[in-house]
């Protein structure tokens, strides 16, 4: 199956995190027993970012449609992803905003 994006607006960068552990491998809670967050690092220790974008594609409907949000990630397995994310970083779809 064909999927083609019909429309995208919106981007914003966002931060991958995942929930901190301790040294038991146990989930970290604060004193309200919710769950404290990590930011995910890349190889050179910064934060992984990806982009957060609202999304319109042809598989779902057309343009009709309500706009879906789509984590665009240069490591996407699919290759519509990676093409969105190279057009966001490129300009294609404004100014990306910050979380």
């Amino acid at each position: 199956m064909a999927i083609t994006l019909l429309a995208a607006k919106d981007p914003k960068w966002f931060t991958l995190q995942r929930s901190k552990l301790d040294e038991n491998g146990d989930e970290v809670k604060d004193e309200n027993g919710n769950t404290e967050w990590e930011d995910i690092l890349d190889e050179n220790g910064n934060p992984k970012k990806l982009i957060n974008i609202q999304c319109q594609w042809s598989h779902l409907g057309d343009e009709s449609q309500p706009f879906l949000n789509f984590i665009a990630n240069p490591e996407d397995p699919e290759e519509h992803g990676r093409a969105l994310y190279a057009a966001i970083i490129n300009g294609d779809y404004g100014t990306i905003g910050e979380e």
